[in-house]
């Protein structure tokens, strides 16, 4: 394995993360997980946060309308 996290700092274009915490949140508190999303993302400040309660894993099969809209704003912002 490698980790890249070094490395996002050379990504200039905007970054979306989706994170799935539907299976996260009952072993974490939601401010927790979401940090932690964060925190390995510190070298890519361009970087956007998007957090699915519903979903588990597969975001697009969990909470496709979720999914959907937030894929949606962020091409309609670029």
């Amino acid at each position: 394995t490698t980790d890249l996290r070094p490395e996002l700092g050379k990504i200039k274009c905007p970054i979306l993360v989706l994170g799935a915490l539907g299976d996260k949140l009952k072993y974490a508190p939601r401010e927790t997980i979401e940090n932690n999303y964060k925190t390995q993302y510190t070298n890519a400040p361009q970087t956007r946060f998007v957090f699915f309660d519903k979903s588990k894993h597969f975001i697009m099969i969990d909470d496709p309308e979720g999914f959907y809209a937030a894929l949606d704003k962020e091409l309609a912002a670029h």
